[in-house]
């Protein structure tokens, strides 16, 4: 029975310009665009493994403490707002020095409702300036914001492979990107990203393109290809669990995998929904930022941003004891450089301007980091129940906090008191999500089931169920005079549900149409995160994603059947498909309008909210 709608500078490797351009089809560059910091990877179609694939590692900027970093800090500073330094141009990354006024964490504004991760926090501005999560005013729209940071990411981007490459060889060489976006990610904002992206330059030039990868998807297709040739020793099983933990400077994100295959070739699939929480590196800031005020009050509130924000002497020295900073460390004293007007103190050494503080005050700012994210695999855990202990073998850990000595100590813990779940650090865990966007590009490998993260679907008219549905939402439907239920909930994908490149959601939906009317029709799409979805469109619990609106032509309403109202006007009775798309390679819900016959009758988009 069909539903019915509502009516409503780099060193030059081994290519060179010898490169030969009929084997050279195209180069692969996956961009890890973060909340706090942004890595590039590139690689030639020709190559074949993960070795052969390149990260960036020379930015530019006077911050920049090392020759080679992995990543860029996201962050950018208009030169209308610091006219003192570079009139009307634009910094970025290291680029941008601490007076600097500045905006970071843009990116998560990209989620207007930023649902997975929640407001921003008053402790979070202390540490980052009052630019975070902000717009300027002369700015409409966070993704205008976005737009300009990754504009100077593409050109610094392309500028690195033309001395690779030859600018020659660039002309005529087609680019594939590969966006790393979080898995929670709502579908706007890897629309918003999307959009973002091609307003940069992205996928501009012909030939080009954009898709999206889940950041820990990449991570696991970058782990876990490695481990599937048994570079770390490490031997995967077919039925094995793996967890991929990665862990940001602002987010973090979990998600299980379990092992299909391992030879000729890896297959792998999404075990569970993952799922994720703001509780990066940076909330270890955030910590120490809490316990200064603390100890100090005022004398540390008067000493001026860019004497404590991000890129200071002070935070750069707090930065170092945090990288090294492990659970077995001895009971050492911790000195980071201030000049502020503290009298003598426990915490304080006023002769050499120094804050002073051992290793309980270090553990403290960790703890409810770690905590959190401990809480999050125990989330992992709990779906499974009494199953997780046989399953879950391995968890790899991953991202820019996954070097962090103290981090790995907690989680190998962690892992032994859930029966000996085997921890594995891949060396250069920042690089793990840039590489393997760009092996995904490369081999195409990627999970074989994605778990639904949501229930998705429309608000329609259904036929009305007596006793069960409330007559206020009844009405008469007029091609045959039955009693129809508004404001009903039709879920065409429950959460949970495993969805594959091959999974086509036909969702039957049927119109009354008289002629001369119009042919443009739009029904809204819902979402929800509830573990058990509402029946009737509910405010609270039923988040609008989206209008989607298709159309037909005239020239289709002879497929369609007819007949005459009451007062003797031709009506039809259009019965048609909306098919979803939910695994789509570029990363986004694909819509398309078919017939009965499976024939596509009309056009599609969706206009998110």
């Amino acid at each position: 029975m069909p539903t019915y709608s509502s009516h409503s500078s780099f060193h030059r490797g081994d290519y060179g310009s010898t490169v030969n351009s009929n084997k050279l089809h195209k180069i692969i560059v996956g961009v890890d665009y973060g909340t706090t910091f942004t890595g590039v990877s590139y690689v030639d179609s020709t190559k074949k493994s993960i070795e052969d694939i390149n990260v960036i590692r020379t930015w530019p900027g006077p911050v920049r403490e090392a020759d080679e970093t992995w990543k860029t800090p996201s962050r950018i500073a208009y030169g209308s707002e610091n006219p003192s330094y570079d009139g009307n141009g634009i910094k970025w990354g290291y680029m941008v020095t601490p007076r600097m006024k500045s905006y970071t964490w843009t990116k998560l504004l990209l989620d207007p409702k930023r649902q997975a991760y929640g407001p921003a926090d008053d402790d979070l501005d202390i540490i980052e300036g009052n630019g975070l999560m902000r717009i300027p005013d002369f700015k409409l729209r966070a993704r205008e914001v976005c737009s300009d940071y990754l504009k100077e990411i593409y050109r610094y981007t392309l500028s690195i492979l033309e001395q690779r490459f030859t600018p020659e060889l660039m002309r005529v060489t087609a680019l594939e990107f590969w966006f790393t976006v979080p898995a929670i990610w709502s579908d706007k904002a890897k629309n918003e990203t999307h959009i973002a992206a091609s307003l940069a330059g992205f996928g501009t030039r012909a030939g080009d393109s954009i898709s999206m990868i889940p950041e820990p998807e990449a991570a696991a297709v970058a782990t876990l290809s490695s481990l599937a040739k048994d570079e770390h020793g490490t031997e995967l099983k077919v039925g094995d669990g793996i967890l991929v933990c990665d862990c940001g400077g602002g987010t973090v994100d979990i998600v299980t995998y379990r092992i299909i295959q391992v030879k000729p070739e890896l297959r792998f699939e999404e075990l569970l929904v993952g799922t994720g929480d703001k509780c990066g590196s940076t909330y270890i800031d955030r910590e120490f930022h809490k316990w200064m005020l603390q100890t100090f009050g005022r004398a540390f509130e008067k000493v001026k941003f860019e004497k404590k924000g991000p890129g200071s002497r002070f935070m750069k020295d707090f930065e170092a004891h945090k990288r090294d900073f492990a659970v077995n460390s001895s009971d050492q004293k911790f000195e980071v450089e201030l000049v502020m007007n503290a009298p003598d103190a426990e915490h304080y050494d006023s002769d050499n301007s120094m804050v002073i503080f051992k290793k309980a005050e270090m553990e403290s700012f960790f703890k409810p980091v770690t905590a959190k994210i401990e809480d999050l695999l125990n989330d992992q855990l709990k779906q499974l129940g009494d199953d997780a202990r046989s399953i879950i073998k391995k968890i790899v850990l991953v991202g820019g906090f996954g070097d962090s000595r103290y981090l790995e100590t907690v989680l190998r813990s962690w892992c032994l008191r859930r029966g000996g779940i085997t921890l594995l650090c891949p060396e250069n865990p920042q690089a793990s999500v840039v590489k393997g966007a760009a092996l995904r590009g490369l081999i195409g490998t990627k999970p074989e089931k994605r778990k639904c993260r949501l229930h998705y679907g429309f608000q329609l008219h259904l036929p009305f169920r007596n006793s069960i549905d409330p007559e206020s939402h009844a009405w008469i439907w007029e091609w045959d005079g039955s009693k129809r239920c508004k404001n009903r909930m039709r879920w065409l994908v429950e959460k949970g549900k495993a969805i594959t490149k091959e999974t086509r959601i036909p969702y039957e939906l049927c119109r009354v149409y008289y002629p001369s009317s119009s042919l443009s029709y739009s029904v809204d799409l819902y979402t929800c995160e509830d573990d058990v979805a509402p029946q009737w469109l509910q405010p609270q619990t039923c988040v609008q994603v989206g209008t989607l609106h298709y159309s037909l032509s005239e020239h289709q309403l002879s497929r369609f059947k007819t007949k005459k109202d009451d007062a003797g006007k031709k009506m039809y009775l259009l019965e048609y498909n909306i098919q979803v798309e939910m695994f789509a390679d570029k990363g986004l819900l694909q819509f398309r309008m078919m017939g009965t016959d499976g024939t596509e009758i009309g056009k599609t988009n969706i206009e998110y909210r």
